[in-house]
């Protein structure tokens, strides 16, 4: 699929342009190799993909899934399920695009975060996400922000663990592209969530304890 393509598919997905995309995509998307590579190139706005009334990145996360399943198909399987992925999110809600922040100068600890998050600001939350990540490593990031949310298991059904998971792994995996819209859209999860303190068990590490 040609990248001209690529950006008409994307700009009609943005606009939840179902008839537009299925025309598409039946004519664009009819081999295997294909199908991956448009996979592929969802991964910015996979991130956006909206779940109402539920507040968990569940489409996300399926972002993930789906690939995680395509070694597995025959080739002549690849293209309906990412047809079935690509009409899946046109059709949902998206999240509003976050223009891409500047990160910090000055040293961030998780615990700012947690500060950040309790006060709501998607924007602030998702500068301090990247600031961290660019000065202690994507799986310093990961640790923490997995092990913030095991401690909102019971609120959020688990999804504040299961979907922040498989959003991180694919952020980490994926070198080819800006981490900046996963990043964003954990930070819209936690505030959402308010997701902000971490468990008891990490107070050692310099938390604040969580009050119930």
């Amino acid at each position: 699929m040609a990248q001209s393509m690529v950006t008409q598919l994307l700009k009609q997905m943005r606009e939840s342009d179902v008839a537009g995309v299925t025309a598409l995509i039946d004519k664009e998307i009819t081999r295997g190799d294909q199908a991956r590579s448009i996979h592929l190139a969802l991964f910015p706005l996979a991130q956006r993909v909206l779940n109402p009334p539920f507040i968990n990145p569940h489409l996300p996360k399926m972002y993930r899934i789906y690939r995680e399943f395509l070694p597995y198909l025959a080739e002549d399987d690849i293209p309906a399920l990412v047809r079935l992925e690509i009409t899946e999110y046109t059709k949902r809600p998206k999240l509003d695009e976050l223009p891409k922040g500047v990160r910090r100068d000055s040293p961030v600890a998780f615990p700012e975060i947690g500060a950040a998050i309790r006060g709501g600001n998607r924007a602030e939350v998702a500068v301090l996400l990247d600031t961290f990540r660019e000065q202690q490593g994507a799986a310093a990031l990961a640790r923490n922000l997995l092990l913030l949310g095991n401690g909102y298991l019971e609120n959020s059904l688990g999804h504040s663990l299961s979907c922040t998971a498989f959003i991180l792994l694919e952020m980490m995996e994926r070198t080819d592209q800006d981490p900046w819209p996963a990043l964003a859209t954990l930070a819209d999860y936690f505030c959402k969530g308010q997701f902000h303190t971490m468990p008891i068990c990490a107070r050692r590490r310099g938390f604040p304890r969580r009050v119930r």
